[in-house]
C-alpha cells in the first residue's frame, strides 16, 4: 500500500503558455509528501517541450503523452494510476499557493473526511485588466464538517461550490462512486462528481480561508457561450439523474429545475439570443411550467419578450 499522501493529476491540452506556472507552483509547495501525474492529451502546441523542461531530474513527476481522449478520460486515467491516498485534480493553468497542500493536509488530519476543500479566490487575467475577487458561488459561512445530506442539498441548490484544485478527495471513495462522467457544458462533470460523492455518503470538510486561486483567461473553457448554455441545460439532466428522495422532495427538485430555466432565459434575453431563448422557453413549458398556473404565466411573459424583443 502506498504511503504517499497526495497524488496531483494534471490533464494538459494545448496549455503550453500556462503549464510552466502550474508545475513551478507545485514544485514550490511547503508540504512535500506528494507525487504529480501529468497527462498530455494530444497537445499540438509546445506543451510537451515545456513539461519536459520543467520536470527533468524531478522524480516526483510522472509524465504521459497520448492521443487525445478528452478531459474526463484523462482525469480518470490519472486517478487510476495514482499512488496517493488523496487526489487533487489540477488544471494545466491553475496555480497553487505555497501552503495549498499543507492546508488540505491539516483539514484531512483534523477531520478524516473523504473530501476536504478550501475557499477559492478568482483571478481574472485578461489583456485589458487583471484583478482578484471572491468566489461567485455561495459558500458555507464557517469552517467545519459537512455531512453528506447537507452537502448534497448545497450542491443541487447552489450549483458548483468548489473548483477541482481547491479540494482533495479520497481515491478509494472516488472509485467507489464511479469516477468522472462525460457531460456537455463547461465544468458540469465536476458538479456531478461531487453530487455522487455526497449521495454515496462521503463526508466533507470545508476551510473558509481563501487559499485556492482559480485562474480565468480568454481561453478558459467556461468563457465559451455555447458551452455555458449547454452546461446550464446539462445541469438539469444531472439534477434529474442524481435525484435522491432521501435528501430532497420531488417538489423541491421541480422548483430548482424551473429556476434554472428562468435564469437561462433571462441570460439569453439580455444577450439578445432570441432563437436560443425560443427553444429553451419551449423546453421550460413542456417539462416544468405547464404543471402550474404560475409557470404558465411566466412562460407567456417570456414568450412576449422573445416575440417583441423586449
Amino acid at each position: 500500500m502506498s504511503n504517499i499522501m497526495f497524488s496531483l493529476v494534471i490533464p494538459a491540452y494545448n496549455y503550453g503558455m500556462y503549464i510552466r506556472d502550474t508545475i513551478e507552483s507545485i514544485q514550490a509547495q511547503s508540504f512535500t509528501d506528494w507525487e504529480c501525474i501529468i497527462i498530455n492529451d494530444g497537445s499540438d502546441d509546445n506543451t510537451d517541450d515545456i513539461v519536459r523542461q520543467c520536470i527533468v531530474n524531478d522524480s516526483r513527476f510522472r509524465y504521459i503523452s497520448q492521443d487525445n481522449a478528452g478531459l474526463v478520460a484523462v482525469r480518470n486515467k490519472g486517478i487510476m494510476l495514482a499512488r496517493g491516498e488523496y487526489i487533487v485534480i489540477v488544471d494545466a493553468d491553475d496555480i497553487l499557493r505555497e501552503h495549498h497542500l499543507h492546508i488540505l493536509f491539516d483539514c484531512i488530519r483534523e477531520s478524516q473526511a473523504d473530501v476536504a476543500y478550501v475557499n477559492t479566490q478568482w483571478w481574472w487575467e485578461f489583456p485589458t485588466y487583471c484583478e482578484f475577487s471572491p468566489s461567485p458561488f455561495r459558500m458555507p459561512e464557517s469552517s467545519g464538517h459537512i455531512d453528506s445530506g447537507t452537502m448534497y442539498r448545497r450542491l443541487l441548490f447552489d450549483s458548483t461550490q468548489m473548483t477541482m484544485h481547491s479540494a482533495a478527495f479520497r481515491k478509494d471513495s472516488a472509485i467507489a462512486c464511479g469516477l468522472f462522467v462525460e457531460n456537455k457544458g463547461a465544468g458540469y462533470e465536476d458538479n456531478e462528481f461531487w453530487i455522487r460523492m455526497a449521495r454515496y455518503g462521503c463526508t466533507f470538510y470545508y476551510q473558509q480561508r481563501e487559499y485556492a486561486l482559480y485562474r480565468q483567461h480568454d481561453t478558459s473553457i467556461v468563457h465559451s457561450k455555447k458551452m455555458f448554455l449547454e452546461g446550464r441545460l446539462t445541469e438539469i439532466d444531472i439534477l434529474r439523474k442524481q435525484f435522491d428522495p432521501r435528501f430532497i422532495s420531488q417538489e423541491e427538485l421541480s422548483e430548482r429545475i424551473a429556476e434554472i430555466y428562468r435564469s437561462v432565459l433571462r441570460d439569453l434575453l439580455r444577450a439578445k439570443e432570441y432563437s436560443h431563448a425560443k427553444i429553451v422557453c419551449s423546453k421550460y413549458f413542456t417539462e416544468t411550467a405547464k404543471y402550474s398556473l404560475g409557470g404558465i404565466i411566466r412562460v407567456l411573459l417570456f414568450r412576449m419578450r422573445i416575440v417583441f424583443h423586449l
